[in-house]
C-alpha cells in the first residue's frame, strides 16, 4: 500500500510540474489529495514507530528464548480484519535469531 501511495504522490508531483503552481492548486481535489497524503504518511509513521519502539520485541530482548516467546505472544496474530499491522520488522528479527542459532550450532 505504501508503494501505491508513493507512486500516486509522484504522479501528483509530476502533474504539478506540468501545470504550474497556480493552475495546479486551483482544484479542490488537489488540496484533498495532499491532505490525504499527509494523513497517510503521519498514520504510517506513527504505526511503524510504535512497532519499532515496542519494548518486548526490541533487538536486545528478542535474542533470549523467553523474550522471543513473549514477543510472539504479544503480536496478537492474526490481527483483526479492520487492523493494519506491519510485521516485517518482527519477522526479520526472528529470522536473524534463527540464522544466528543455526550458525552457532553448525560452527561450534
Amino acid at each position: 500500500m505504501l508503494f501505491m501511495v508513493v507512486g500516486y504522490h509522484v504522479l501528483s508531483l509530476w502533474h504539478w510540474y506540468k501545470l504550474g503552481f497556480t493552475k495546479y492548486w486551483k482544484s479542490l481535489w488537489t488540496v484533498i489529495d495532499w491532505v490525504n497524503f499527509v494523513l497517510f504518511y503521519v498514520a504510517f509513521g506513527l504505526r511503524y514507530g510504535a512497532l519499532l519502539n515496542a519494548k518486548v520485541c526490541s533487538p536486545v530482548n528478542i535474542i533470549r528464548p523467553e523474550t522471543l516467546t513473549a514477543c510472539l505472544q504479544s503480536a496478537n496474530f492474526p490481527p483483526a480484519d479492520n487492523e493494519f499491522v506491519y510485521y516485517a520488522p518482527a519477522a526479520n528479527m526472528v529470522s536473524m535469531v534463527c540464522a544466528h542459532r543455526l550458525l552457532t550450532l553448525c560452527c561450534s
